[in-house]
């Protein structure tokens, strides 16, 4: 008999969503940044086939070079964190042949078997007719050349490649070589921008947009007015350029999307979207890849129900209790038994209210 750990205190917040609904829906486009959904590895091929799958508006990769100078996507420079810290090889030091047999999936078990993807591969698995953003990562004169390599081998509409880099002479040349695609110059920090000099430097290369990078860093309240950012923004889209950011922060989405940009960047896109189109089907309270059931609770009604998730290979048989309450009440306390396929799930009415104004914790006991 195998106990699994408890859920200890689960907390689930929707005060912070409970009036989107109120606010008027604003057409933007949710990218999956790195092709993230939710329950996927980045960076891999698998996540941008789950990406289509749940009809994401884009997907985004990172492109490295490998020792033999193949265009390859990874979240890092190495491999040590993708393969649970336990191997850990330097792109730029290692061959495409031997980056492809690494396994990659973060430890998601439904995941096992990915491998680091050529950029090739990884277009040919984005969703159909999206546009893919192409993030550059390192700065290497073999870099372009694999890029247009992988861009014509994959076969797909050059029009619809969106590259993004630092790098203004890159985007330049890139255009020329793939006279299609939209180049998008990357900023990493705008806390005090100089919106003359930065729209002087994208124009310079005619490029089509800018995309404005690690906005969580830099801290919107902190840094930058609310204000401040919509006088950018709005220059910006003045001069011709779409506007794209990087969050990964519901309240900071809606204040970018409240200024005007045109596209958000998001590791939890899926739930970034079901939220700004008020859908809310299903809300991530609890996950981890090393641990082999997920939960979630969607937000979309008064009477939600609690989902499990057997992300592991194996069929699961599990009986136990599961709790639902906030410090003044419990809302509900049942026994379930119930059985798992792998990655299937097994949805858990609970009964009563519920307010989003609330903060409620999950927790069960199961015992396999």
């Amino acid at each position: 008999m195998k106990f699994l750990k408890p859920f200890a205190c689960a907390a689930i917040m929707f005060a912070a969503i409970a009036n989107a609904s109120a606010e008027p829906k604003t057409h933007v486009s949710v990218i999956a940044y790195m092709g993230h959904t939710e329950g996927a590895p980045g960076n891999t091929v698998g996540a941008f086939k789950k990406a289509t799958a749940c009809g994401m508006d884009g997907v985004s990769c990172d492109v490295w070079l490998s020792s033999d100078n193949v265009a390859v996507c990874a979240n890092d420079p190495d491999t040590y964190n993708a393969t649970c810290q336990t191997q850990k090889a330097e792109i730029a030091q290692t061959s495409y042949a031997k980056l492809n047999k690494i396994d990659v999936s973060w430890g998601y078990p439904c995941f096992d078997g990915e491998t680091v993807p050529s950029l090739s591969d990884m277009l040919r698995a984005a969703p159909a007719g999206k546009p893919v953003y192409v993030f550059t990562r390192v700065s290497h004169p073999a870099l372009l050349p694999a890029i247009v390599d992988a861009v014509r081998k994959s076969g797909i509409d050059n029009g619809r490649i969106r590259l993004v880099s630092g790098d203004a002479g890159l985007l330049a040349s890139a255009k020329s070589a793939l006279p299609k695609i939209q180049i998008l110059l990357g900023k990493e920090n705008y806390n005090t921008p100089d919106a003359p000099g930065f729209i002087a430097e994208a124009k310079s290369i005619k490029a089509d947009g800018v995309v404005l990078l690690y906005t969580i860093y830099c801290g919107y309240d902190k840094n930058t007015s609310a204000s401040r950012t919509k006088a950018f923004v709005s220059q910006l889209k003045q001069a011709g350029l779409s506007v794209g950011v990087l969050v990964e922060d519901e309240n900071a989405a809606r204040k970018f999307i409240g200024d005007g940009v045109d596209a958000v960047f998001s590791n939890a896109s899926l739930h970034l979207r079901d939220l700004l189109d008020d859908k809310r089907e299903e809300l991530q309270v609890f996950t981890s890849p090393f641990n082999p059931l997920h939960l979630l609770l969607p937000g979309n009604s008064a009477k939600p129900e609690i989902v499990f998730i057997n992300s592991s290979k194996t069929p699961m048989s599990l009986s136990g209790s599961i709790a639902v309450k906030n410090p003044e009440r419990e809302l509900s306390s049942s026994p379930v038994n119930f059985d798992l396929k792998p990655c299937d799930k097994f949805r858990f009415a609970l009964p009563g209210s519920f307010d989003r104004q609330d903060v409620w914790y999950v927790s069960y006991s199961l015992v396999s």
